[in-house]
Formats: C-alpha cells, structure tokens, sequence
C-alpha cells in the first residue's frame, strides 16, 4: 500500500518537496548530511527511502559513489535521468 502511494506521488514529489518550509528543512537537512559526510571523510554512501534523489544528487555533485534504494519504483525512475 505504501508503495502504491508514493508510486502516484513520484512525479510531482521533487517539486512539492521543494517549495516553501519544506525547502527549509530538506537545505537543513542537507547541511547536516553534508558536514557528517565531511567530518567521516566517506566516498560511499546509501540513500535510503531516496525517493526521487534529492539528497543523491548534491551527494554525487560531491563526487561521492551512491547507492539509491527505494520501495517506490516509480521514485527511482524519477531519479534515473538524475
């Protein structure tokens, strides 16, 4: 079920996500997860629930090695082109 839901979510998911005080938190979030990854001096990471990439794509402008994983098929087809 959960699946399903975000499989009709995928193609609009990146940009509902960000907009407004979600934006905010997602550019929180992503100055956290980049400065771990800094401070750990890690060149692989796995996204977890990396929904259409958001956190995968500033990660690999980082030149880091990615591993998306997703149970929403449709959220790693949005990814893909990334």
């Amino acid at each position: 079920m959960t699946e399903q839901f975000f499989n009709s979510l995928a193609k609009d998911y990146s940009q509902k996500l960000n907009q407004g005080f979600l934006r905010h938190i997602r550019n929180i979030e992503l100055r956290a997860i980049l400065k771990t990854i800094q401070e750990l001096k890690l060149q692989s990471v796995i996204d977890l629930g990396s929904g259409s990439g958001f956190y995968a794509k500033n990660l690999k402008e980082m030149k880091l090695n990615v591993t998306c994983v997703d149970q929403s098929l449709e959220m790693l087809r949005e990814l893909s082109p990334k």
